[in-house]
């Protein structure tokens, strides 16, 4: 996973910055990278840190895109790289952690009527989150939130 254009420690220096960034996702995407640099293999880093195989690839992929020729110095090759691990293409997540935890918290309390695909369930908890003041979600939300959790 190295990246082309950068000598080894310089790689590693930029993800150490990185991986002590306010942003949760560079964070997260730092710590990955310096995990397989460190000769970490991707099942003992996805069971550590809870992420897809798909989430290191793609955080591989990222990395390995960035031109790091067009900076000159450590700071634009920093800038560079925080630039290339914040994007993302996905749709922002909609809940807080701690929204997320109550969805969670409401979900238990509930009785789990034991349909298939769950759908009353979720949508008993849906109507008390927002009965409970969290923003506006769907059912669905609900569902992949509560398919997580049992991950």
């Amino acid at each position: 996973m190295p990246h082309s254009q950068l000598e080894e420690n310089v790689e590693k220096t930029i993800l150490e910055i990185l991986a002590k960034s306010d942003n949760e996702v560079i964070r997260r995407r730092a710590s990955i990278l310096l995990k397989i640099l460190n000769g970490a293999n991707w099942l003992d880093i996805r069971q550590e840190l809870g992420v897809k195989v798909g989430v290191i690839n793609k955080t591989c992929r990222r990395w390995r895109a960035i031109d790091f020729e067009s900076a000159q110095s450590l700071e634009e090759k920093i800038a560079l790289a925080k630039k290339q691990l914040a994007s993302t293409r996905s749709r922002p997540k909609i809940l807080s952690e701690e929204e997320e935890s109550k969805i969670l918290e409401i979900s238990s309390q509930l009785k789990h009527p034991g349909h298939r695909k769950n759908t009353t369930h979720w949508a008993n908890v849906t109507r008390e989150a927002i009965r409970q003041g969290l923003p506006p979600l769907s059912e669905r939300t609900v569902g992949r939130i509560l398919a997580n959790a049992n991950k």
